[in-house]
């Protein structure tokens, strides 16, 4: 969410809560509901006592919602609800919402597979938990109406008919799920780490709280029971992720703002064709195309636009400004090392970045100043930079072009469509207390070229440095998967 919609969103906000007389009560049951939204093909409506919500009854091509016109404090929460779906249920799934979007309770997104959350008309800014029922179920935490992309829950099987019961928390820092069958009793368990609810909903902390729904082609009839939302006194606070000073950045792959003329001798590598190609796509600098002045990479110091727990500081654009890895058409680079000015100790570090040609997967190799044995982490994937938000998005470019045309009068591809996107990708260090003195970003697979444009770090509050030492990273290792 972009901090400049914030004003008007908490503006909308606030509008709801004059017209709804009170504010910020816990909710139970839907008696308190505005009534709900559905798309031409209906179908969405609550129970005669209130006592349950059926978000799609079997029609086809459904999307609806509804939600409490009352704002509700959701800097830390508890809320519970069973899902029951009909015997053989075939699509598409639910969502649990918290939003502040500008049409308040009458927000509404897309049919079938959006869930009634997302697609052409997204309610944002919001945060959600989904579960999709079509074809393999799986659940994710996401925001501003993203769909896709989801985890298995196994041994969850939601289109059994068995009902499903749901606990979802937050605590300032963590989303905790836990859906758990009735009847076989078996549980799934998912935690998404280091989310600034807060920050990403907007309304200074406040949410207005409900559900949507969606089905399509494959039908089902979906229904929420049971429900019930508490807030709660938060216990934690999200990480602050803050720029690293390096050495390394040795690719020129943005064409920028003040060179005249044919740009093609300005780069060294496109995000197309890899390094030492000058065709193909690949960035520019925001200014440079005239004609959508908005449009390009900003550059100097950026707040990631879905996570602002995340700051990062771009090279200048008219050197290297990026470490590429992966295969090209002129040359395969497989470990690049960003060497840190100044050691520092680090509990979590995150790159910026994207991948041309489809996801690359990524691990680190830390090296410490002090001799300590370097650590290898994780390997995570770098989505594609025209790829689904399936890790937050950092930056949108809204545009690219290709040097070799580039030219006085510009020639640019894909401006306005939300695309390209640099993502943040964040990795978890056992190793908190020795200070790092450089790190190698290693392409493991994935056939395309990943673009690495700058490098931050977190340090665990002094409580956790502790479990950090003792292993436990498992609290803060893993941050949302979308």
């Amino acid at each position: 969410m972009r901090r400049r919609k914030n004003a008007r969103v908490f503006l909308s906000a606030v509008a709801v809560l004059a017209l709804s007389g009170s504010a910020w009560a816990d909710v139970t049951g839907f008696s308190t509901f505005a009534p709900v939204n559905t798309t031409a093909a209906g179908g969405g409506s609550y129970s005669a006592d209130f006592s349950s919500f059926t978000l799609t009854n079997g029609t086809g091509g459904e999307g609806n919602s509804g939600f409490d016109p009352v704002l509700q404090d959701i800097t830390g929460f508890n809320t519970t609800f069973t899902y029951t779906a009909n015997v053989g249920a075939a699509a598409d799934g639910i969502a649990f919402i918290l939003q502040n979007d500008s049409r308040g309770t009458a927000a509404l997104g897309g049919a079938g597979g959006s869930l009634g959350y997302g697609t052409a008309n997204p309610i944002t800014p919001s945060a959600a938990v989904e579960l999709n029922i079509y074809q393999t179920p799986g659940s994710k935490f996401t925001i501003n109406g993203e769909t896709g992309g989801y985890t298995p829950i196994a041994p969850i099987a939601p289109n059994t008919g068995d009902p499903i019961n749901f606990n979802i928390s937050y605590n300032g820092s963590n989303v905790n799920v836990m859906a758990t069958d009735s009847v076989t009793h078996g549980t799934y368990t998912q935690s998404y780490n280091n989310v600034a609810l807060p920050s990403i909903v907007g309304g200074a902390g406040h949410a207005l709280v409900g559900f949507s729904g969606g089905d399509g082609g494959a039908t089902s009839t979906q229904t929420i029971s049971n429900f019930a939302f508490h807030s709660i006194a938060p216990t934690a606070s999200p990480l602050a992720f803050s720029p690293i000073r390096t050495t390394g950045y040795n690719q020129d792959i943005v064409v920028e703002k003040t060179l005249p003329g044919n740009a093609k001798a300005a780069v060294t590598g496109t995000m197309d064709n890899g390094i030492g190609s000058k065709t193909g796509d690949t960035w520019y600098e925001k200014g440079l195309n005239t004609a959508a002045p908005t449009s390009g990479l900003p550059g100097g110091t950026v707040v990631s636009q879905d996570d602002p727990t995340h700051t990062f500081q771009f090279q200048p654009f008219t050197g290297g400004n990026a470490l590429l890895l992966g295969s090209g058409t002129n040359a395969t680079n497989t470990t690049g090392t960003l060497t840190l000015y100044t050691p520092q100790a680090f509990g979590f570090l995150s790159v910026l970045g994207a991948t041309g040609g489809g996801g690359n997967v990524l691990h680190l190799v830390v090296h410490h100043a002090d001799g300590a044995p370097a650590e290898t982490t994780a390997s995570e994937t770098l989505p594609d930079w025209f790829g689904p938000a399936a890790i937050p998005t950092a930056v949108i470019s809204n545009g690219r072009v290709n040097p070799t045309n580039f030219d006085s009068n510009g020639s640019f591809d894909d401006v306005g469509s939300n695309n390209p996107r640099l993502y943040e990708l964040d990795f978890s260090l056992q190793n908190s207390l020795d200070p790092v003195s450089s790190v190698d970003v290693v392409y493991d697979s994935g056939g395309g070229r990943s673009a690495i444009f700058a490098i931050s770090g977190a340090v665990p509050e002094p409580a956790s440095l502790g479990l950090l030492g003792l292993g436990a990273i498992g609290l803060l290792a893993r941050r949302r998967r979308v």
